[in-house]
């Protein structure tokens, strides 16, 4: 029994003994105080299971499990393959004491479950030996080495500064023609990581049986290169990450230009580092994003949609009526949740209704700093449908917050705008808000209620917090006109039914109501966006197209009516001229 456990059950015999004597004078003595026997019971059980909890824990405490039987031996690598490099790994599982191998019955070398070796051309077999005190066991593999087939030269993606780069003399020749996951990295500059599979020896020179990574890839500052030409099999789907970059607001640029949204996706840019998602791959150069502008790229996807003209008068009346222009967005509101450093991508589907090709422009207000997709042109052909992709970045030294601004689409004679909420929370919250509102309440008359459903959780679980929280009402131009505060106690969660009177003074308009909660210099926040509206308007609304409605089945009505008019004229001045 280890000391601790003694000293334990000393202790345990120690309060069974005062126990016992405090039970025989309350016996043989008439005392004020009497034993609770279920308190006692209780406080016995606690110190019980204490004193077994720590002798479990104790460093005295030791589990020894002995191996009986021979060692078991897997060989890893190499395999039964065909290799094109004499410089070879070995690599295994075993639990046995001593391990070693020899090549071709050869001479015997320990080494302990991974090693290098060096063999040469030829058939080869390879012995490998897990020794314990229960004996020997021996597996061994039969594997090829033909220096002819291939050569690879990536001298930079060795050394020091290969980082997690794919050594690819280690694989065998059958391995390199359906590769999957190939990295080439220099850990002070950055990384290729290819997302599809690949085979290497599939350059634009295969029966040279050489590929030469060194000359035709470059990872330095602020650049990664791939010639294409010479390496086409690697133009695949990968993401590219660049190191120590120096940028206040970071731009793409491939092949000497912008990087198109349909080909970059920035997916963040943190303490220096950008990562980015591109579906080929070229001459990409990461550089300082030039004062007024905010990001180029297209529009992406899209296609010819269905066209078609009207049938007459009346119909192309009611048909500017309803359209309100001649083109159309299918969202008038986004809301964008970003982490600082985060970048996320949203798309917007438009289409042109009217009757002719249209030059579109993007602009934004207020979202300079975050939106690194506007300010640009192109033409939407007539019934022509087609997506703009918009990406969002935060940068880090971003304060966090909800930040509103619009995307305006025009084209000289109707402008569209789009009210965007961009939230901007810590890398790492302590807390989440989940922000609810009815449909009913998105669109509101002056002076109406809103009603709102938060849900604020305490991600760190570390019991009871305060909070402070904040709801913020916010216009499009990005000013708040009502805040009202409150505090709240709570451990894991709780859940706040609020309604609002809006003030009567609010314009009718676009805002975002924003919840922020503060808890220990951190802050989160959620955001949503509605709309005041004049009912009166809209019941006018209503009317006019009522009234439209009505003009035209007079329309119809008069014009069968006068069709049949003449068809009566006709039939009798046959009649007659048949008399």
């Amino acid at each position: 029994m280890s000391r601790l456990l003694m000293q334990k059950t000393m202790h345990f015999s120690a309060w069974m003994n005062a126990i016992l004597n405090i039970q025989k004078t309350s016996a043989n003595q008439t005392s004020p105080f009497k034993v609770r026997w279920h308190i006692v019971f209780l406080i016995l059980i606690i110190f019980m299971l204490r004193a077994r909890a720590e002798y479990e824990l104790s460093p005295e405490f030791n589990l020894t499990v002995q191996v009986v039987g021979l060692p078991t031996l897997v060989i890893i690598l190499p395999v039964n393959y065909t290799y094109f490099n004499e410089t070879m790994i070995l690599k295994i599982l075993s639990n046995g004491n001593n391990t070693w191998y020899n090549i071709d019955n050869g001479i015997n070398i320990s080494f302990v479950n991974e090693t290098i070796f060096y063999t040469t051309n030829g058939n080869h077999v390879l012995n490998v030996f897990s020794e314990n005190i229960y004996g020997t066991t021996s597996k061994n593999v039969l594997f090829t080495v033909d220096t002819t087939l291939l050569t690879i030269i990536y001298d930079e993606y060795k050394g020091l500064d290969k980082g997690n780069s794919t050594n690819f003399n280690y694989l065998s020749y059958d391995e390199i023609g359906d590769l999957d996951g190939v990295i080439l990295e220099n850990v002070n500059y950055g990384k290729i990581e290819l997302k599809e599979k690949i085979n290497l020896t599939d350059d634009s020179n295969f029966s040279d049986n050489k590929v030469d990574l060194d000359s035709n890839t470059n990872i330095s500052q602020s650049k990664i290169e791939v010639n294409i030409n010479a390496l086409g099999n690697l133009n695949k789907n990968s993401r590219l990450s660049f190191y120590n970059l120096n940028f206040n607001n970071p731009r793409i640029m491939l092949n000497g230009a912008e990087c198109p949204l349909s080909t970059c996706t920035l997916i963040s840019y943190i303490g220096g580092n950008l990562i980015l998602n591109a579906t080929n791959l070229g001459s990409f150069i990461i550089d300082e994003m030039p004062s007024g502008s905010t990001g180029g790229g297209n529009t992406g996807g899209g296609g010819r949609g269905g066209g078609g003209a009207g049938g007459g008068t009346a119909n192309n009346v009611i048909n500017k009526l309803l359209n309100k222009g001649n083109f159309i967005v299918n969202k008038d509101k986004l809301v964008v949740k970003l982490k600082k450093g985060e970048a996320k991508r949203e798309k917007l589907d438009l289409e042109n209704t009217g009757e002719e090709d249209l030059e579109l422009n993007l602009s934004n207000k207020d979202l300079e700093n975050f939106l690194r997709a506007s300010e640009r042109k192109f033409i939407l052909k007539k019934g022509e449908k087609t997506s703009i992709l918009l990406d969002f970045l935060a940068l880090e030294e971003t304060k966090t917050g909800v930040y509103v601004g619009k995307l305006i689409i025009s084209n000289g004679n109707v402008k569209k705008e789009i009210l965007i909420s961009v939230e901007v929370e810590d890398r790492n919250p302590t807390l989440d808000i989940n922000l609810s509102i009815a449909e009913e309440y998105l669109k509101i008359r002056k002076g109406g209620n809103l009603e709102a459903t938060i849900k604020i959780i305490n991600l760190e679980k570390i019991g009871e917090i305060e909070t402070n929280v904040s709801y913020i009402i916010k216009d499009e131009n990005n000013k708040i006109v009502y805040q009202e505060n409150e505090k709240f106690k709570f451990n894991d969660e709780i859940e706040i039914e609020k309604n609002f009177i809006l003030p009567r003074n609010l314009a009718v308009g676009d805002y975002a109501f924003i919840v922020s909660v503060d808890y220990n210099g951190k802050s989160a926040f959620s955001s949503t966006l509605f709309s005041i509206v004049r009912y009166f308007y809209i019941l006018m609304i209503i009317f006019i197209l009522f009234f439209v409605l009505l003009f035209l089945i007079y329309l119809k009505y008069k014009d069968y009516r006068d069709k049949k008019m003449v068809l009566d004229l006709t039939r009798k001045i046959n009649a007659s001229d048949t008399h």
